[in-house]
Parts: structure tokens; sequence; C-alpha cells
């Protein structure tokens, strides 16, 4: 590896793709000359086009890494849990040749997982770094980083009672109410653009009323029953079922829903 200035980060939550190795790309980036992403993706080191480390360029760092956390956790065969980022050292070479190497904390993920993807550089690039998955809209901004708030989030119930609110917020913009039905109407009419193009509808629990309700829908709906009639036999059984995966196919739909709303 040539010897260059570097930020590296632990990434901390990610997990369900590796690798087949330790990947290193090239970056259109005024400040990062190219990045080293780890092969089970727990760390991604930036290379710096010049050597010195200053709170500004520290900063765009962050933002470089939070932008890949980001199209990470909507990549919908990442599996995410309480992501976060966080620099575990740096390296900068100065001028005297006396290089300064520096070391923090870092983090590691605790969690393990069934199924694991394995990518090649050429995918894990054009699905990462080079596709365009998000707004450049400074209100769709806003949702990602409102997205990013929600998936810390380290009650796994409360984030998706929080991830549901923000996709009904997100289709029921220039509607004339803000409901549920908003939510079924645009998985029914998108869904052959999703990952999973089968999701399923269940008939409602309402009385008196015969439609069908999206499963993101109807899940949010039981969990509110479960918990207003105290049926903690139900509530733990829905909790099992709210899986890395079924959390996934919510967090794809919300960054679609982005786009359309913001494009």
């Amino acid at each position: 590896m040539d010897n260059m200035s570097y930020v590296k980060y632990e990434i901390i939550g990610i997990s369900g793709i590796n690798l087949k190795n330790d990947y290193r790309y090239k970056v259109n980036n005024k400040i990062i000359d190219s990045v080293l992403v780890a092969k089970d993706l727990g760390s991604i080191t930036l290379y710096l086009k010049e050597n010195k480390l200053n709170k500004i360029i520290e900063k765009k760092c962050s933002d470089f890494v939070e932008e890949y956390l980001l199209k990470l956790c909507i990549h919908p065969d990442i599996e995410v849990d309480n992501p976060s980022y966080k620099i575990s050292s740096t390296y900068i070479i100065n001028e005297g040749d006396n290089n300064i190497l520096t070391f923090k904390e870092s983090l590691t993920s605790k969690d393990s997982v069934k199924i694991i993807y394995i990518y090649n550089k050429d995918n894990f690039d054009a699905d990462i770094f080079n596709t365009n998955k998000l707004s450049s809209n400074q209100e769709a901004g806003i949702e990602y980083k409102k997205l990013m708030s929600i998936l810390k989030n380290s009650n796994k119930v409360t984030r998706y009672l929080l991830l549901y609110e923000q996709l009904l917020d997100l289709v029921s913009k220039d509607k004339k109410r803000k409901e549920q039905k908003n939510v079924t109407d645009f998985i029914r009419e998108n869904q052959s653009k999703f990952s999973n193009t089968n999701i399923e509808f269940y008939k409602t629990r309402r009385k008196n009323v015969n439609f069908e309700e999206d499963k993101y829908t109807y899940y949010r709906n039981e969990i509110s029953h479960a918990e207003f009639d105290y049926d903690y036999g139900k509530y733990e059984k829905l909790t099992n079922d709210l899986t890395n995966n079924f959390i996934n196919g919510i967090i794809e739909i919300i960054n679609y829903a982005i786009n359309e709303t913001y494009s």
C-alpha cells in the first residue's frame, strides 16, 4: 500500500454481506484520494490527498462516511442494527518525516447472521460508490438524517414504528389525508420495483369493513393492538417477527419514497 495519510473508521451494526477481499477504490472527492473497505465491512479507511488533518477535513471525512453508512443501510442485502461509525486511527505524514500515528478505542459488532452474501469488487463498487441512490435534494437530506436517527434506536419495536411513521408521512404528502391507506396504495403500485416483489397483503382486523393492508401496515396495527390489550404473548411473537430482513424491506421502501417524493 502506498504511503499516504489516512483516517480509519470502524463501522458498527452492519452485517449480511462480505466482500471477497479487502478492496480499495478511487473516489471523486476533493480531499479523499481513495478508500479501503474491509472484507467484512467492519471498517473503511480514507486516504487523504494532502498530509494534514484539521477540523474541516475531519468533518468532510465524517460526512463522507455518514453517506457511505447510509448507502449500506438502504442496501437490501445488508442487515442493520443500531448503525454507527467512529474514528479508530489516524496516520498523518508530516514534513519532518516524523509520522503521526494515533489510535482510538474502537467498537466491534457482536451480531451473528445466518446468511452472508459474498460480493465481488465490481458489484460492491457499482452498488455503493457509483450508483446514485441518494437524492441530492435538501429536503431529501433531512429525510435521510431522520432515517439514520431512527435506525440508531436500540429498541426494534420502537425503531419499526418510527420507520412506519416516516413512510406514512412521505406517501401522504400532497394527499388530502394522512392515512394508512396511502402506504398500502403506494406499496401495491410500486412493489414490482422493490427487491421483494411479492409483499404480502392481509385482511384488516377492523370490524365492519372489508379491505386489505400491506404487511407493514398490518404489523404496525397488530403491535398497537397487542400493546392496547396488554397481550404480552402476542406482543412477544410480533417482536420476534421483526427480523432484520423484515426491517430491510421497509427501509428500501422508504428510500424509494424519498426519491419519488423529492425527484
